[in-house]
């Protein structure tokens, strides 16, 4: 089954001189990976099963019901890719799936090794809030998002880098946090495109988790797991809350890549988008206020890198 290359994909942000081509631009690559990934059959064995590893890559991610069906193809995009992780792990609220079954596009992947786990209902911070915590010094931990379709070698890119740069974190995608002398600029002001963080890690990145984010063992600090400062002054915002805290350990980023193409989500999966709340109502810059205020020391921290 071919696939449109990563190549020939619509680049984020990069605008066109002919308005609106953007935007078919990625209605028609959104198109092709949908149609891809509804083809695509699912590995007999979708985890890797050779010699053990130094190290162990565990997916970790989660869902809802509202978006279970979409979460099959995001999960079957990283069961087919040319680094196959060690466990894919799907956290599941216990609550919301008490009363809700499992689709049946769940049970090939079930059969073909992902782990289906369920916990307290922790929203977006269930993709790592469980894993991180159990993580010992030979695992590496991944986060991805439940809706989108991966590249073949998204997993790969992070573990490539990660031999590099063993003690940063590895996302795949990332904003650049942007500085006004030594006080942080606006959310909305922070970059898409930008230099920094690629050739060497970097502190002003912040990954997008969902997009692939690698964490080596003791990158994280204790503060990650609070769950009542979670709920107080992040509970809508993984990324963020990651970051300040991952900041405040004094733990730089790198990214696989300067340019990153357009993420293609799974159709019809954007229905209860959470970043709808994020971004149009400002809950983003709320969440940078509170933490700002939790973290005092943030800003200091990113101004003298």
């Amino acid at each position: 089954m071919l696939r449109l290359p990563y190549r020939f994909r619509k680049i984020e942000e990069k605008q066109s001189v002919i308005p609106h081509l953007g935007g078919l631009r990625y209605y028609l690559d959104s198109y092709l990976e949908n149609f891809y990934i509804r083809q695509a059959s699912i590995p007999q064995c979708g985890i890797y099963t050779g010699p053990k590893r130094q190290e162990q890559s565990i997916i970790s991610l989660t869902s809802f019901p509202g978006r279970i069906e979409a979460c099959c193809y995001a999960i079957k995009s990283l069961m087919i890719q040319t680094y196959q992780a060690d466990k894919i792990i799907l956290w599941l609220s216990s609550e919301q799936f008490r009363a809700t079954s499992l689709p049946e596009g769940m049970k090939p992947l079930i059969d073909a090794g992902l782990e289906i786990r369920y916990c307290d209902d922790l929203r977006s911070h269930k993709k790592y809030f469980y894993a991180l915590q159990e993580q010992n010094v030979h695992e590496l931990i991944i986060t991805f998002d439940d809706d989108i379709i991966y590249e073949k070698d998204a997993i790969e890119k992070l573990i490539n880098k990660h031999l590099q740069f063993p003690d940063a974190i590895v996302c795949n995608r990332g904003h650049h946090i942007r500085m006004n002398g030594d006080r942080l600029m606006p959310y909305n002001k922070w970059e898409l495109l930008f230099e920094d963080g690629v050739d060497k890690p970097a502190m002003a990145v912040m990954p997008s988790t969902g997009a692939g984010c690698l964490y080596p063992y003791g990158c994280m600090p204790k503060s990650t797991f609070d769950l009542e400062l979670i709920r107080q002054n992040a509970w809508t915002a993984d990324d963020i809350w990651m970051r300040f805290n991952s900041i405040n350990n004094h733990v730089k980023v790198v990214r696989t890549r300067k340019n990153v193409a357009t993420l293609c989500n799974v159709a019809d999966s954007q229905k209860e988008a959470l970043r709808i709340q994020n971004d149009v109502q400002g809950e983003n810059q709320k969440t940078v206020d509170r933490l700002l205020k939790l973290f005092p020391n943030t800003e200091m921290i990113l101004s003298n890198e």
